[in-house]
């Protein structure tokens, strides 16, 4: 066994292991099946590794199990080598995060992009129909609102990159504010004078963003 292996057991089972010693004196009973399973595979002539975490430490350590050949026995022991890789496994579960937040942001990107979007596409169609010049007028300045909507969230965007180096704040959520901003997205869409809106309110509670930039990031729920 290597040293890393050594200090491993001698850190987390209490045990100075040498060489020779049983695995019955060296772990644990709730434990000791487990390690006895290892060996008897590296015993058999398989060469393979195993990942452990210490949740309490939140270290993870790589445990190589390697059978030793001799020429006269075939295979007379086994050796184990104790790799400490916490910090790959810190680097691996920051990549997981980030490709997760990507995926959040690419989703809210296309989803705040396309609203604005679908609403100017169905000014336009009724633009088209108008003859009213006044109401072609007003329709038109819907257009209007709606790129300005989406010149903002593209300003927005270009702060993306900015957004771990500064402070969160947190506001409270105005409902009716956010409903009826979605609702005038949407309003103009094809058939959207089909859909039925209903709202209602709970003003006992109040919710919470976390902010960050203008980019919002989950809700708190306040009693």
């Amino acid at each position: 066994m290597n040293n890393a292996f050594q200090a491993f057991v001698r850190k987390y089972f209490h045990y100075e292991v040498r060489v020779g010693d049983k695995l019955t004196d060296i772990f644990p009973s709730q434990v000791r099946d487990y390690w006895k399973e290892q060996h008897t595979r590296a015993l058999k002539g398989e060469r393979f590794a195993v990942e452990l975490q210490i949740p309490d430490d939140f270290l993870s350590f790589e445990i190589n199990f390697n059978p030793i050949h001799s020429e006269k026995d075939g295979i007379s022991g086994a050796s184990v080598f104790a790799r400490d890789i916490t910090q790959r496994k810190k680097t691996e579960n920051e990549i997981i995060q980030a490709n997760f937040e990507l995926d959040s942001f690419v989703y809210r990107a296309s989803h705040d992009l396309r609203a604005p979007l679908r609403s100017i596409l169905g000014l336009i169609s009724l633009v088209k129909l108008e003859e009213n010049e006044d109401q072609r007028n007003y329709y038109l300045k819907l257009v209007e609102k709606s790129i300005d909507k989406l010149d903002y969230f593209i300003s927005d965007l270009t702060d993306f990159s900015r957004n771990s180096r500064t402070e969160i704040e947190i506001e409270r959520i105005d409902f009716n504010a956010t409903i009826a901003d979605c609702i005038d997205n949407l309003k103009y869409m094809e058939k959207a004078e089909e859909i039925e809106m209903r709202k209602k309110f709970y003003d006992q509670c109040t919710f919470l963003f976390r902010f960050k930039e203008n980019h919002y990031y989950f809700s708190e729920f306040v009693k």
